[in-house]
């Protein structure tokens, strides 16, 4: 930890910026020179090589420059701005410079966070001239886009060739890590003052291509140089049209909206190379840029005629290969194109367009992107994510992270990643058991067998079910232990017995008993005939099982008091059990894993999923002698993301040196975080 300006931080300013230039990003910029497009070209270029060209004017008096120095800049007023001398619109400074142009970073603690938690890492990239913006069109299978050119705007201002131009444009993207770790938690792909958060493995990097580095790829789009996560073509951000006409007596629907379109073959440029520090908020001693500071606009403001670009925007419509003739006649119908003008001058909100504002004056600089989104399960399928009533499951293997839940129609759902990352572009994304349960299941990984441990309760019958699988769609012979039964979901875990002999133990609350039930195999198959296990108590929940510091522990709820409880074994045979009861109750059953040397627990309790630690295992408290061996206790969520926990069972996992913690929100959505100390969680 390190004291900078009386605060506590994480990392160094010298550290910080090493992060900044580590995970610097590859742009992929448009390739307008392409023959295959032959357009304008809007390149970025650096704040120097913008300044030798153009002018400073609304400050008084005759207009400076060019050219200007980063001195003229200063203690200027709002009303003040830059313009490109550029009487025709048809200068070659338009184009910008990409051999000059470096990108800007903005280095600064995550807003809501304390003690150097996590660090955003904004990267800033400056364009001369943002090109005009393109409508675009989609009619069932066809496809269509026009570029908004405008040739009679006013000429008291400066020309300009299409609706949405603007000289100086700044975009944006961010790179959130951990302030524990360093690694990265997100990038944040930044689109006209807003944008799109995306969590590791949502977005590509140079891993494994250019310089084998985690470094994120950003691709910047088609004249509005806004930051995407992969090539392709996008509507804008927060702006759809969607009208409905006639034709040929039938009712057809046609969207409207602004395209977005990036093109990844174009080599990226190296944001790592020529890295400039903008500001760094963690370090009172740095002296940004005086540009940096600059209150004025980085060009002029330009009246923008929004009937005459989307007229010929239609008119310049590209359609696609032999269209039926009525599509174009559709795509001219007054009613359609009038609504598309009225829904534009809505969203531009004036017929004005001025250029960027200073990065220092803009909310993403001031406020950073806000929360990262909390990964939920995605689906293929509405809702987008996967749910879940009861809880979730885990299990850690060699293969990759397992994580399990229950369905809405009862069955057993497990997913199998290598990374721990859970995408849908992993194949196949879940699978569905031929099994079902009311309950919640556990999950355990049994080294001795390359199997991966199922264990959950029967709808009708409640009796205890164990099956194994190496890939969540293989399955060994099922286990039924029929003269058991449970209202809870069961445990399972594997472990060293006493004797050195790896196995497999399943524990219970048997149902209508002051009891629990563990049986042990060392081939991890069971049945009813094999001894079992009793310890005395009565649980409120389902119980966890977990193997720590060569114990075999239970974690329970007392049904009386509702305070969680750890009765732990060195034997395994429970007749040398140790209980001790917390300070703390649970309304769901709880979980329990080994992370860093460390025993954690999650519990359900007054609306947040709880997690504690403890070295021992046995959260010793501290005494005036004494430090005890109590972790802090950590309340979830604990950054705002739009979701509230339910009383469902959260599951822990250690997997790829993170601990993974699953919950239930109040959709039933299943949220998947990770922490690299066990402290905070992303």
């Amino acid at each position: 930890m390190f004291e900078v300006g009386g605060k506590i931080m994480s990392f160094s300013p010298t550290q910080l910026f090493q992060y900044a230039q580590q995970y610097a990003p590859y742009v992929h910029l448009f390739p307008y020179a392409d023959p295959q497009y032959n357009f304008p070209v809007y390149d970025p270029c650096s704040v120097d090589w913008y300044l030798a060209r153009v002018q400073l004017l609304g400050s008084g008096g005759t207009p400076l420059g060019p050219p200007l120095s980063e001195a003229n800049l200063a203690n200027q007023p709002s009303s003040s701005y830059l313009q490109i001398p550029d009487p025709n619109a048809t200068s070659p400074y338009r184009a910008g410079d990409a051999a000059s142009a470096v990108a800007y970073v903005h280095i600064f603690e995550t807003p809501g966070t304390t003690g150097g938690a996590s660090y955003d890492l904004q990267y800033w990239f400056f364009y001369a001239v943002r090109g005009m913006s393109t409508i675009r069109f989609v009619l069932g299978p066809a496809y269509m886009w026009g570029d908004m050119i405008v040739t009679d705007g006013d000429t008291s201002t400066p020309p300009y060739l299409g609706l949405g131009e603007h000289q100086g444009d700044w975009k944006t993207a961010t790179v959130r890590i951990s302030g524990s770790s360093g690694r990265i938690l997100g990038v944040f792909f930044g689109q006209h003052n807003s944008g799109v958060w995306c969590l590791p493995n949502e977005y590509e990097t140079m891993q494994g291509r250019q310089d084998n580095a985690p470094r994120p790829v950003v691709y910047s789009a088609r004249n509005t140089h806004s930051c995407f996560s992969h090539e392709g073509q996008f509507s804008q951000i927060g702006f759809d049209y969607v009208a409905e006409t006639s034709i040929l007596g039938f009712d057809i629907g046609i969207g409207g909206s602004l395209l977005e379109w990036t093109d990844g073959s174009r080599p990226a440029w190296d944001c790592k190379q020529g890295l400039v520090l903008a500001a760094d908020d963690t370090d009172p001693t740095f002296t940004p840029p005086a540009w940096v500071t600059f209150a004025g606009g980085w060009g002029p403001v330009y009246k923008q005629n929004i009937v005459e670009g989307v007229q010929n925007g239609a008119t310049n419509l590209v359609l696609p290969a032999d269209p039926p003739s009525w599509v174009a006649s559709l795509l001219h119908n007054a009613e359609v194109m009038t609504g598309f003008e009225a829904a534009l001058e809505a969203f531009f909100g004036s017929h004005e367009e001025t250029g960027a504002a200073t990065p220092y004056n803009q909310g993403m600089w001031k406020q950073g992107p806000g929360p990262l989104p909390s990964a939920t399960l995605p689906s293929s399928a509405e809702p987008p994510y996967q749910t879940s009533p009861y809880g979730a499951a885990f299990a850690a293997t060699p293969a990759g992270l397992f994580v399990g839940w229950i369905g809405q129609d009862k069955s057993l759902n497990t997913w199998l990643s290598a990374t721990g990352v859970f995408s849908l572009s992993i194949q196949p994304y879940k699978n569905t058991w031929p099994q079902q349960s009311s309950n919640n299941f556990a999950m355990t990984y049994f080294a001795t067998e390359e199997q991966t441990y199922v264990a959950w309760t029967g709808v009708s019958d409640q009796s205890i079910n164990i099956q194994g699988t190496t890939d969540g769609s293989h399955f060994r012979t099922k286990s039924t232990l029929g003269s058991f039964k449970s209202s809870y979901a069961p445990a399972i875990t594997s472990y060293v017995a006493t004797n050195g002999t790896p196995a497999v133990c399943v524990a219970w609350a048997q149902k209508g008993a002051d009891a629990f039930y563990l049986m042990v195999s060392a081939g991890a198959s069971f049945d009813d005939q094999q001894p079992y296990i009793t310890v005395p108590a009565l649980s409120a929940t389902g119980l966890a099982l977990v193997f720590f510091q060569n114990e075999l522990r239970l974690v329970w709820v007392d049904a009386t008091s509702g305070a969680i409880q750890i009765t732990s074994s060195a034997t395994g045979g429970f007749q040398d059990s140790r209980t001790i009861s917390f300070p703390h109750t649970s309304t769901a059953t709880p979980a329990a894993v080994e992370f860093q040397g460390q025993l954690y627990l999650a519990w359900f309790a007054n609306g947040t999923i709880q997690v504690w630690s403890s070295s021992d295992g046995f959260f010793t408290p501290p005494s005036s002698s004494d430090p005890g061996t109590q972790g802090p206790l950590i309340s979830m969520p604990q950054w705002p993301i739009g979701a509230t926990p339910i009383n469902a069972t959260p599951a822990l996992a250690s997997f790829n040196g993170l601990l993974y913690l699953a919950w239930i929100d109040n959709e039933q959505a299943i949220h998947v975080m990770t922490s690299d100390d066990g402290v905070y969680f992303y």
